[in-house]
């Protein structure tokens, strides 16, 4: 797999059978992960392997690991063989011609990761050592994989270029194709005596001015940070990484070292290899049932940070894995183990020690939101990106760095530009920066990650023609209710226009306090059941929890809804006020309706799409006319409302606390 710009977006199912409607309390965590690898023939070539977004799929399909369905599995393929006593040898070659070169320290830096990755082989403290978990079963093909790592001699290659095989952008002086990067490959087997097997793995790297285009036709500049793959020679089969230049880390916004591009690179790096390691062929070998390989289901996903390299620079100087006595930067991989100790959310870890316990993290819930999220293509609209971050109690989380940058999920244009890079919470825990698009028809993921828990959200923009594929929700919630009255119906709809089917998704109705009201309202006075089968059907109820003043909203969610491309779900929802509920001539509450998605993973979570806010006043009983119809329900006035706002969301042990948003009827 190809390690995407911000990550890979797979939006299938999570695994769970259809049924019950439940109160989820939704555990998101953050990080949006990978592409599912496209297996082939072996007279083919080896599919990418790593963090991708891969330009001619689905929209939200290739921004998010949504759809990953862990544990993983093993599929019959091969590892690589660690067998030996040098186990995987890992040889960087960094591919720069006369004319080109490397900034200072950066070939340094690659070079004592790698050595510090060999020097603490066999140890349990770093993310290497969670690939014990997938030696090969027992059986014909049994295979033992250790953490055991050599560092080869780096290799600096000056040969030149060939011509460009591929369209060069802007501010780039050369393309290389997939093609042309295994050519050079096969000549350095040969100039070089490189050993083409799968005890050893080749990293190339390229200087700033160069970019590479994946076989798919998709690029460094707009697609992807790193991919891996393997190929056959005469030799044997030789595995490698492609690793273009990262002047911006790849977005991660931590830099131990001081040197981005070079503490970006080792990020996709430690991606690849350990990719390579458990899945090193287009013969699958350690997937989950979706695809997704050990690296793609968390990508993006940091986890805690250990410490800080600069003390005088907290917010970008964080590290995670301390390999040699060295400090790095590099997202968690998916164990087995502890997903299967520790469930949902806790399957992202830093290490085999983490692994074995339940790390908590600082936060509880990250939202993030573009709004509007479709623009059109000219060049000036904007869409404001607003961060909501809690802690796990709840209370604003302040202070926290957010690191933002800009990915291509769809379209073959480019994407446009964020007002800022960098930003912090305020004291309520809100952060928000303004993307303006560009004029190309496309579908953008604007990432941010945190300091403080190594999480990230994303907010998805529609620019363009590309409008058109966003989900949408559209509700007929009640312009007022009565405190004790009969129960009462509305509709709330979700539609997908896109090409990916969503077979896994959560419904959440929130009930906020309106705007100015002083009324508090608890979960235990309203009474909430759903129906997928319009009113007729049978309706289960949805367990609520919170307060409107006190918590900030009331929420229920029903969990394992499946909408396909081109369909629509409508969900009609029976609710009842308490007497209790006090009455007032202006709106007490507002009530808003999501579609999300969650990675089980990572915990991360995706918001499809949001029907707006709409404004309830309460009445009194006597004031709400009784239907003559026998089902019981009221006769009211009803607001249709509709939205289709994204957020990428993220929590931990806690009810998602959302933001309300009014709708222009409201």
């Amino acid at each position: 797999e190809r390690l995407a710009l911000g990550g890979t977006v797979k939006i299938v199912g999570l695994g769970r059978p259809l049924g019950a409607m439940a109160l989820a309390i939704v555990i998101f965590t953050a990080g949006l992960a990978s592409a599912i690898p496209v297996g082939a023939a072996s007279d083919t070539p080896a599919e990418p392997v790593a963090i991708v977004q891969d330009p001619g799929a689905g929209a939200i399909s290739e921004h998010t690991c949504d759809g990953c369905e862990p544990p993983l599995e093993y599929q019959g393929g091969r590892v690589m063989d660690t067998t030996g006593a040098q186990g995987v040898t890992i040889t960087p070659i960094f591919w720069a011609p006369d004319g080109y070169e490397f900034p200072d320290g950066y070939v340094e830096l690659v070079e004592q990761y790698i050595a510090d990755v060999a020097a603490d082989s066999g140890t349990t403290t770093n993310v290497y050592s969670l690939v014990s978990e997938y030696s090969i079963p027992d059986g014909e093909n049994q295979q033992d994989l250790r953490y055991q790592i050599s560092s080869g001699d780096s290799i600096t290659d000056t040969n030149p270029y060939p011509e460009s095989g591929c369209d060069i952008e802007d501010d780039f002086t050369d393309c290389l194709t997939d093609d042309q990067l295994r050519d050079e490959l096969d000549s350095l087997v040969q100039s070089e005596g490189l050993i083409a097997d799968l005890a050893n793995f080749y990293p190339v790297f390229f200087p700033e001015p160069v970019m590479t285009e994946d076989r798919d036709g998709s690029n460094s500049v707009d697609a992807y940070c790193g991919y891996h793959r393997a190929f056959e020679t005469d030799a044997g089969v030789v595995a490698y990484g492609n690793e273009p230049f990262l002047p911006d880390g790849c977005g991660m916004g931590q830099s131990p070292n001081g040197n981005l591009p070079a503490d970006g690179a080792i990020n996709v790096l430690s991606h690849e290899v350990m990719e390579a390691l458990t899945d090193p062929e287009d013969t699958v070998t350690w997937n989950d049932k979706s695809g997704h390989e050990i690296g793609d289901i968390c990508a993006e996903f940091y986890g805690v940070p250990l410490g800080v390299a600069d003390p005088d620079n907290p917010d970008t100087t964080g590290f995670n894995q301390e390999i040699n006595g060295n400090r790095y930067y590099t997202q968690t991989e998916f164990s087995n183990a502890a997903f299967e100790a520790f469930g949902d959310g806790a399957g992202c870890q830093q290490s085999a020690d983490t692994a074995a316990a339940a790390v908590a993290s600082p936060i509880g819930v990250m939202l993030a939101t573009a709004s509007p999220n479709a623009v059109d293509s000219d060049g000036t609209s904007t869409a404001d990106i607003e961060l909501t971050i809690t802690t796990p109690d709840g209370g604003a989380l302040a202070g926290d760095a957010l690191a933002y940058s800009i990915k291509s999920i769809d379209g073959l244009g480019t994407c446009g530009e964020l007002s800022d890079t960098n930003g912090s919470t305020d004291e309520d825990g809100f952060a928000t920066i303004t993307y303006t698009a560009s004029q190309d028809d496309a579908i953008c993921g604007v990432v941010a990650i945190d300091a403080k828990a190594g999480q990230a959200a994303t907010a998805v923009v529609y620019q363009g023609s590309y409008a058109d594929e966003a989900p949408t929700a559209e509700a007929t919630f009640p312009t007022e209710l009565g405190a004790g009255s009969d129960p009462s119906t509305f509709d709330v709809t979700f539609t997908n226009p896109g090409i990916e089917d969503f077979t896994s998704a959560e419904i959440s109705f929130d009930v906020f306090p309106a705007e100015g009201a002083t009324d508090d309202v608890t979960a235990d006075q309203v009474s909430l059941s759903a129906s997928f089968d319009g009113d007729d059907g049978e309706f289960d109820p949805v367990e609520l929890s919170g307060s409107t003043l006190g918590d900030g909203s009331i929420q229920g969610v029903i969990d394992d809804v499946e909408l396909d491309s081109g369909d629509e779900v409508t969900v009609t929802f029976e609710i009842a006020l308490d007497e209790s509920v006090p009455v007032s001539s202006e709106p007490t509450m507002t009530f808003e309706a999501y579609l999300d998605l969650v990675n089980p993973a990572s915990g991360a979570g995706t918001n499809l799409a949001d029907t707006l806010g709409s404004d309830v006043n309460v009445v009194s009983a006597d004031q709400i006319p009784t239907s003559p119809e026998a089902d019981g329900s009221s006769s009211i006035t009803w607001l249709v409302v509709t939205g289709v706002v994204l957020i990428a969301a993220v929590g931990a042990g806690t009810v998602i606390a959302r933001r309300r948003r009014h709708s222009s009827a409201s």
